[in-house]
């Protein structure tokens, strides 16, 4: 479980780097890395994650889930549920937005970055790294992202506390990974994603292998795919992409 060992750092260069080490050195599951400062934050797509210091909280925790490799993606919706519903334990309106992202008030809050080590078609290890932005302001953000960016003290007016925030975020996990451990499923993660879909009822339009996908946003299924109704009634179930479009349902 979350927090069996905990690593404080001042400033690193990436939390899931550092963690990825530890798991190469048999550190166990449950080891979970913060840190006040990333010179070198990664997001998916190979994206950088803007965390200045003292703003954010970003945190990288060790896994080893004991499932086949195919099974490594259930990680990241497990994720985004635990910090949806720690947000929102906290009086915040967070959504989930496929695949990897919370929202609040149609902005990015949060993000996910599951990495994933396997060993004979097995999960050796997964690290899953964290991201929330709690006392940005708008112009702590580039220019780029201050229409696009939130952050917890924007929403509420008042610094967050990020052990507050941080307590909530691995209560949840650990109630939702000890599912996942004991029945094999994610389930009530699937749920807390449907039930707070930021996708959903949208159109919209996704790149994935080279194709690329447009159609109204449904249900994220219980493998964590999104499916997707084509304009010509077709249901495609989309496993990962690069969501470049999102519009409101006419």
């Amino acid at each position: 479980m979350l927090g069996r060992k905990v690593i404080n750092l001042k400033d690193v260069e990436s939390t899931n780097s550092y963690a990825q080490k530890l798991a190469q050195a048999d550190y166990p599951e449950g080891t979970v890395v913060f840190s006040e400062k990333q010179t070198k934050g990664r997001g998916r797509q190979g994206r950088s994650w803007l965390s200045l210091e003292g703003k954010g909280l970003y945190m990288s925790a060790i896994l080893r889930p004991p499932f086949d490799a195919q099974e490594a993606q259930i990680l990241t919706p497990l994720s985004a549920a635990a910090v949806c519903m720690a947000l929102r334990n906290l009086g915040f309106k967070a959504m989930v937005k496929w695949p990897n992202d919370i929202y609040i008030s149609g902005k990015k809050v949060s993000g996910i970055l599951t990495e994933t080590t396997l060993s004979a078609n097995k999960i050796a290890y997964a690290v899953v790294g964290i991201g929330i932005n709690l006392n940005h302001t708008k112009k702590d953000f580039p220019l780029e992202l201050q229409q696009k960016s939130t952050s917890l003290r924007m929403e509420k007016g008042f610094p967050a506390k990020r052990r507050q925030v941080a307590d909530k975020l691995i209560f949840n996990f650990n109630m939702l990974y000890d599912e996942l451990i004991k029945s094999g499923h994610i389930n009530s993660s699937i749920k807390i994603c449907n039930e707070y879909s930021f996708l959903k009822g949208k159109i919209v339009t996704i790149k994935n292998q080279g194709c690329t996908i447009t159609g109204l946003a449904r249900k994220i299924n219980s493998n964590g795919s999104l499916s997707i109704k084509k304009k010509d009634g077709e249901i495609k179930e989309v496993v990962s992409g690069e969501l470049n479009k999102t519009i409101s349902s006419i």
